[in-house]
């Protein structure tokens, strides 16, 4: 019959229980008071090795469950902003360099440029923020209304230019944001006359500017308005 176990654990148990007893009378057991007392010695380090063992396995699970939950905390917060780069390197491809992304694959076919956005109507809340709305075609030249979203992979590139009070450009176009809906909020200005136009694209076609609309922001507190360009 076998007297000592077979796994490590289970030996640091059995001697844990016994050497005790075994230093009371070496002698009466055919063993040396030496031997006896390094047994103990090396038992303890084994007991000491287990508890340290034990410890850090449990650290390193706990360390595991840290690593996974932030990945998926920079997961969350990185997939859309890659998203977003993505869809602002459709009007810009250095955005792809900037950004140490790699571009898609060239398409093997030439997209068909979609139509120009049509009908753009700027409305200025009285919190100050502007809306944009338009109308666009699908990709059967379907019509679509205002907040309703691009056929195909259509995006739409928000473009504004500001003026000083006196007419003076301040600023050309530039893009300011990028959307698959026909609808784009944005944030309230400060005082002057600010023009906007739409893009359309769809791959690497893009339609012509539509057509401006101008919005005319009064001072702190003062009436807000806008009008459609003439």
């Amino acid at each position: 019959m076998r007297v000592l176990p077979q796994t490590d654990p289970a030996q640091v148990l059995f001697f844990s229980l016994r050497v005790g007893a075994w230093a009371e009378d070496p002698a009466a057991l055919g063993l040396l008071p030496e031997q006896v007392a390094e047994l103990a010695e090396f038992t303890a380090a084994a007991k000491d090795a287990a508890l340290a063992m034990a410890q850090a396995r449990n650290a390193a699970e706990a360390a595991t469950r840290s690593f996974h939950i932030a990945c998926e905390r920079m997961r969350g917060l990185g997939a859309p902003m890659i998203a977003t780069i993505k869809a602002r390197a459709q009007f810009d491809r250095s955005v792809y360099s900037k950004a140490m992304l790699f571009p898609p694959d060239a398409p093997t076919r030439s997209d068909k440029p979609p139509a120009p956005p049509r009908s753009l109507r700027a409305d200025v809340r009285a919190s100050g923020e502007i809306v944009l709305t338009w109308r666009g075609s699908g990709p059967t030249g379907t019509d679509h209304g205002p907040g309703a979203r691009g056929g195909h992979g259509v995006q739409y590139a928000i473009l504004r230019k500001s003026y000083a009070p006196d007419g003076t450009l301040l600023e050309p176009y530039r893009l300011i944001a990028v959307t698959g809906e026909r609808r784009f909020e944005d944030a309230p200005l400060p005082a002057g006359q600010y023009a906007y136009a739409i893009r359309a694209r769809r791959g690497d076609a893009e339609s012509v500017t539509s057509s401006a609309v101008s919005v005319q922001i009064g001072a702190a507190e003062a009436r807000r308005t806008a009008r459609i360009a003439a």
